[in-house]
């Protein structure tokens, strides 16, 4: 009796815990998404900081790691434009609730990061206690482009239309389609322009904007008005902007093209230049005047007359238009000089230092100054320069010569010449000599003649 009792209280237990098991599954509240949100991720943000979290109520989610770039390797400092980034996480359901089944071809249909859906994400694998490990990728972070400038070039009487006739000014856009179609013309499809361009047809241009990476769009901040498009030097405005889609990634506009006109030769005044449509049926002939800038742009100087060191030079440049403007070249001054006339000074004469004077034109600058003569150089009586004799210095006087005594005590000559009066006195005599002894040699003569 008591086996049987034991057994029914056995086989109760049994029953009533076979009973729960269905009861506590039914109890589990399906999770149907989880939401992730990542804090601190933005351009320049410290990834040390980023935080992995969830307001999905039931769920625990837990970082894996750090963060990954593209290629899954680790990286470390600060978040940077246009690049990607990933994460492990795990998902753990808490009591009472239940994960959804997730793969990867519905996971990022089931997991939002900042309440988008992942670039990229993989469930990488179940762990026995039911937690789901997966892998998300982050949107490359990127730089909002709120305000866009193109140029349209060529859009011209006669031209064949091509779509690198569009550009951005900006690096971080490029265009990626630029359509001409006719303004107006009633088809299933845009009729896309192919024929020359005519005068006064309407135009409208379709353009299709890309950001490249690290830039995007965001269509509810970038409106017309932010958009210029400079057409042939005017200024149009887009008709209306979408979203291209592609995550911010593009928009697209309808920009109405001006009429073109038949341009004859630019106007001009001393500001600005414009053309004017010369058709005489032109059904918009004041809406064809256009500037071609807001002022004139003007070439490189040319000069006219070279400045010289005492005149003004004259220089001109000239704008497409034609309209020339001149300006003054200043004086160049007296740049190269020299010295001329310069003299050295000597013992005999007076020096000069010389006048400075300009190489360019001759003017004389600066008068020079004399020089003293220099000191005569005596050496032994003479200046080694000119000769000159040294008047500080005296002749020598001559020694007087002794007389010899006779015997008698008389004093007597020497045979030493005396300078002076007594040897003018012996030419003399020899004079009177010669001359006697001519006289008498002719009158021996004249006898010895007579006697024969």
């Amino acid at each position: 009796m008591k086996k049987a009792r034991r057994l029914l209280v056995v086989l109760l237990c049994c029953a009533l815990t076979l009973g729960l098991v269905p009861m506590a599954a039914a109890a589990a509240e399906p999770i149907a998404a989880v939401s992730l949100s990542v804090s601190g991720y933005g351009i320049g943000q410290p990834m040390a900081d980023a935080n992995i979290t969830t307001t999905t109520q039931g769920v625990t989610v837990t970082a894996v790691g750090g963060w990954l770039d593209g290629q899954y390797n680790e990286v470390a400092g600060n978040f940077e434009r246009g690049k990607l980034y990933c994460h492990y996480v795990t998902l753990q359901a808490e009591d009472g609730y239940a994960l959804p089944a997730l793969t990867d071809d519905n996971i990022k249909s089931i997991v939002t990061v900042n309440g988008k859906a992942p670039a990229y994400a993989w469930v990488m694998g179940t762990d026995t206690d039911g937690s789901i490990k997966i892998l998300f990728f982050m949107d490359a972070l990127s730089e909002q482009v709120d305000t866009l400038a193109l140029n349209v070039k060529n859009l011209v009487v006669g031209n064949t239309w091509a779509e690198s006739n569009v550009t951005a000014d900006s690096e971080k856009v490029f265009v990626q389609n630029a359509k001409l179609i006719y303004k107006g013309v009633v088809s299933d499809h845009d009729v896309q322009v192919t024929d020359p361009l005519q005068a006064h047809t309407a135009y409208q241009l379709y353009l299709y904007i890309w950001t490249n990476s690290g830039y995007s769009f965001d269509v509810n901040n970038i409106q017309k008005e932010n958009v210029t498009v400079r057409v042939n030097g005017q200024t149009v405005t887009p008709v209306a902007i979408r979203d291209g889609g592609d995550n911010g990634r593009s928009i697209v506009m309808d920009v109405d093209m001006p009429l073109l006109h038949n341009y004859g030769a630019y106007q001009y005044d001393e500001n600005q230049h414009w053309q004017e449509c010369q058709d005489a049926d032109c059904p918009d002939k004041e809406g064809s005047i256009q500037e071609a800038t807001a002022s004139h742009s003007f070439g490189e100087w040319t000069e006219v007359k070279a400045p010289t060191e005492t005149q003004e030079g004259t220089k001109e440049r000239a704008c497409v238009c034609g309209y020339k403007e001149t300006a003054a070249i200043p004086v160049t001054g007296h740049v190269e000089t020299e010295i001329i006339n310069a003299k050295e000074a000597t013992c005999t004469e007076e020096g000069y230092t010389g006048d400075k004077v300009c190489k360019g034109c001759g003017e004389v600058l600066e008068k020079g100054t004399v020089i003293e003569k220099l000191p005569h150089n005596y050496v032994d009586g003479k200046c080694s320069a000119c000769g000159a004799v040294d008047p500080s210095v005296k002749p020598a006087e001559a020694t007087p010569t002794p007389e010899a005594e006779t015997t008698d005590g008389a004093a007597t000559e020497t045979a030493t010449p005396k300078t002076g009066e007594p040897n003018i006195m012996m030419v003399w005599a020899a004079l009177l000599l010669l001359s006697g002894l001519g006289i008498a040699g002719t009158v021996l003569y004249g006898r010895k003649k007579a006697a024969k």
